[in-house]
C-alpha cells in the first residue's frame, strides 16, 4: 500500500480512537459527579480515558517491536497538545458562552487550581522523566523506570482527587451505556493498532525514522480526541473541564504511556532529538502555567497568550525541521 493510502488509514484510526474515548468518558463523567469532583479534580480522573489513545498506541508499538514510534508519540502528543487544545478552547469560547477581559477581548477562563493541582505536578513528572532517562548511566527507558513512572502517576491522580472535591450527585447507570463503553475499549485497541501500523508504513515510505514518524504522525493522531472534546466542552460552558484536561492527559501519556515502552526496554537512538523534545514539553507546560496565572485578573487566557503557546510550538517544529534538513537526526 502506498503512503497516501496509509495516511487515509491513519485519519480513520484517529477517528476510531476518538469514538472509543468518547464512549469511555461518559461513564467516568458519572463517577466524577457521584464523587463530587470539581472540574479540575474530574479532569484528573477523566484523563485516564481521554489520554487512552496515547498509551494504547504506545502499548501496541511496544508489542510490535517498534518502540521508537511509541516514544515519538509520547513526546509529540505532549508537545502538540497544549497549544492545540488551548487554541481550540479559545476559538470555541468565541462561539459559546463568552467571557471578556475589561477591554473587551474574548477570554478563556480557567480555575486557578489548574496551576497548583495539575500543571505544577505535571512539570514534576516531565522533570522526573528527564532524571530517569538523560544521565549517561541511566540513559534509555528501562523496566524500573516504568514502575517509578506508574507510581508518579498514582501520586498525581490521588492528589488531584483529594484536592478537587466538591458536592456529590446521584447518577443512574444503564446497560446500554455499559455496553457502549465496552465497545469503546475495542475501538481504542483497534484504532491504536492502526495508528502504529500506518505510522510505521508512512515512515518507511518517506524514509524517515520511526521516532520522527511517531512525533508528527502518531503524536498528532493521538491528540485528535482531546481537541474535539475540548471544543465540545468549552462550547457547552465547561471551559475548565475542557481546556485544562490536556494537562492530566499529558500526565497519563508521560506515565502510563511510558510504562509499556520501559517494560520492553527502549533505547534512545537519537539523543539530541530526544533532549529537544523533552525540553519543549517542559517549556510549554511551564509557559501554560505562567499565562494561566498572569493572563488576567480572572486567571484566564486571551488571544495574545494563546499565540505565545502556538509560537513556541512553531519554533519547536522549526528546530526539528532544521535538524532533519541538516542531517543531524538519524533517519530510517
Amino acid at each position: 500500500m502506498s503512503a497516501w493510502i496509509w495516511t487515509v488509514v491513519l485519519v480513520a484510526a484517529a477517528w476510531l480512537t476518538n469514538w472509543g474515548a468518547d464512549h469511555l468518558v461518559g461513564p467516568f463523567q458519572k463517577v466524577r459527579r457521584r464523587w463530587g469532583l470539581t472540574g479540575v479534580g474530574g479532569a484528573c480522573l477523566i484523563g485516564i480515558f481521554t489520554g487512552s489513545p496515547e498509551y494504547t498506541t504506545n502499548s501496541v508499538s511496544a508489542l510490535r517491536g517498534v518502540s521508537d514510534i511509541g516514544l515519538g508519540n509520547m513526546l509529540g502528543a505532549n508537545i502538540f497538545s497544549i497549544p492545540l487544545v488551548i487554541t481550540v478552547g479559545w476559538l470555541a469560547q468565541r462561539f459559546g458562552p463568552v467571557e471578556r477581559t475589561e477591554d473587551g477581548r474574548p477570554l478563556l477562563h480557567l480555575e486557578h487550581a489548574t496551576i497548583t493541582v495539575l500543571t505544577v505536578p505535571y512539570l514534576g513528572i516531565v522533570a522526573l522523566v528527564g532524571l530517569l532517562t538523560l544521565p549517561a548511566g541511566w540513559r534509555g527507558l528501562q523496566p524500573i523506570d516504568g514502575w517509578i513512572m506508574l507510581g508518579a502517576y498514582l501520586a498525581f491522580l490521588v492528589q488531584g482527587l483529594l484536592r478537587g472535591r466538591g458536592e456529590s450527585h446521584r447518577e443512574r447507570w444503564t446497560a446500554r451505556g455499559i455496553a457502549m463503553a465496552l465497545l469503546g475499549v475495542g475501538a481504542l485497541g483497534l484504532g491504536a493498532y492502526l495508528i502504529v501500523r500506518s505510522t510505521e508504513q508512512i515512515a518507511n515510505a518517506l524514509g524517515i525514522s520511526h521516532l520522527v514518524g511517531g512525533l508528527f504522525l502518531a503524536g498528532l493522531a493521538s491528540i485528535v480526541p482531546e481537541a474535539l472534546k475540548t471544543w465540545k466542552l468549552v462550547r457547552a460552558g465547561q471551559a475548565t473541564a475542557g481546556a485544562t484536561s490536556v494537562i492530566p492527559d499529558n500526565a497519563v501519556t508521560m506515565t502510563l504511556g511510558f510504562l509499556p515502552l520501559a517494560l520492553v526496554g527502549t533505547a534512545i537512538e537519537d539523543f539530541r532529538l530526544y533532549c529537544v523534545n523533552l525540553a519543549a514539553a517542559f517549556l510549554l507546560a511551564a509557559v501554560f502555567a505562567v499565562v494561566t496565572y498572569t493572563g488576567s485578573r480572572e486567571r484566564g487566557i486571551d488571544l495574545r497568550e494563546v499565540l505565545w503557546l502556538d509560537g513556541i510550538c512553531v519554533a519547536w517544529v522549526g528546530v526539528v525541521g532544521w535538524l532533519i534538513a541538516t542531517g543531524q537526526i538519524q533517519q530510517g
